[in-house]
């Protein structure tokens, strides 16, 4: 590096994270801090101060801190039910149940008018399938592009 003195060429390159110079970050007395707070907490170790605190279990609760402790659990169990039955309804909720391409079918003109006028039965009894075209043709055949008798009609999708 050609630089006006040579000593800059070794300065210490500040550490920068995130946007932000690390040094500005760091206390230098921290050590001193922590080793005062080290000290304070044996001094009320070793005068007792902690002592009582251990004793203090469950039967030292009175009725009132009891009643609050059962509500809190009880209120928790009710949110994780809640919880549970969203995520399931969110499991099923993002699937096709039928192929877009069969959602909106429709029976065709005749076969709705034969539907209509009851005339489902009477076609049982004599052998024709209600669901049969006068060409042969059944609903899928005619929708997807199955066999068809029309002469000109091909195949369109394949599956």
């Amino acid at each position: 590096y050609l630089l006006e003195d040579e000593e800059w060429k070794y300065d210490v390159i500040s550490e920068v994270w995130e946007g932000k110079n690390v040094a500005n970050f760091v206390d230098p007395d921290i050590l001193e801090r922590l080793d005062a707070l080290e000290r304070e907490e044996e001094r009320l170790d070793a005068e007792g101060f902690y002592d009582d605190l251990e004793g203090e279990g469950e039967e030292d609760e009175d009725e009132e801190t009891l009643a609050l402790r059962e509500a809190a659990e009880a209120i928790e169990a009710r949110e994780a039910a809640a919880h549970a039955t969203s995520q399931h309804k969110k499991k099923n909720k993002n699937r096709r149940v039928i192929p877009r391409k069969l959602q909106n079918r429709t029976l065709g003109f005749e076969r709705g008018k034969r539907l209509a006028e009851d005339e489902v039965d009477e076609d049982m009894a004599e052998g024709d399938d209600p669901w049969q075209d006068e060409d042969g043709t059944t609903m899928m055949q005619d929708k997807v592009g199955g066999a068809s008798s029309h002469p000109f009609r091909a195949r369109k999708h394949r599956f």
